[in-house]
């Protein structure tokens, strides 16, 4: 009896050595390599994919949560050394878009041209040349002045704008002001998904 088990063992042992082979992921005779591998995503925003639920954003967003509603997580961040509001936007429970909302505040008001100029230079790098990339004078009162282009900034007079696409992406970086405050904001937003708002805001109101 003891021959037949030693046997059977021996069998198993050789049919498990056989399907596994030179394959690192395959199932070894000692048990330690694991057999099912971790589903691996796309990191369309952060360490999130689109379309993902908010309970999975959750998990895999390790930044303090601030904010949290039907449509947005909103967390506590930074953006390349900047203090930030990171947030998620969703849609039926299905992840469409992420902003970063800069927070950071500059002694001079230059210094918020200088984070945006930094924040281009670092998307160029991951992104290739923008696909659009425009300065926009509203009043050119303080155009020929560049020492000036911060306050014209805050007034509304001066506006920057980037953009690129991916695959799966459309990112837009901006720099406005309006009444002496300025904004800095980049959304990513799935391409997949870019008419789901404008829809839903006209069958709302059918």
């Amino acid at each position: 009896m003891k021959k037949i088990a030693i046997l059977l063992l021996l069998v198993l042992f050789a049919t498990v050595s056989l399907y596994a082979g030179d394959d690192p992921e395959s199932p070894s005779a000692d048990g330690l390599t694991k057999i099912f591998k971790k589903k691996e995503y796309r990191q369309d925003f952060r360490q999130c994919e689109w379309g993902m639920s908010k309970r999975k954003v959750k998990h895999r967003e390790k930044s303090k949560l601030k904010v949290k509603d039907d449509k947005s997580l909103v967390y506590d961040g930074s953006l390349a050394g900047y203090s930030a509001m990171i947030v998620y936007d969703f849609i039926d429970n299905s992840l469409v878009a992420g902003r970063y909302i800069l927070q950071e505040k500059h002694w001079e008001r230059a210094g918020y041209i200088e984070a945006y100029t930094k924040l281009k230079d670092l998307l160029t790098k991951k992104y290739g040349e923008p696909l659009s990339d425009v300065v926009i004078w509203h009043n050119p009162q303080y155009r020929s002045s560049k020492p000036s282009w911060g306050l014209a900034l805050s007034m509304g007079d001066l506006e920057y704008k980037v953009s690129w696409r991916t695959e799966y992406t459309d990112l837009e970086m901006k720099l406005w002001g309006d009444d002496m405050e300025i904004r800095h904001e980049l959304t990513y937003k799935s391409r997949k998904d870019s008419g789901k708002d404008a829809d839903q805001d006209i069958m709302e109101n059918l």
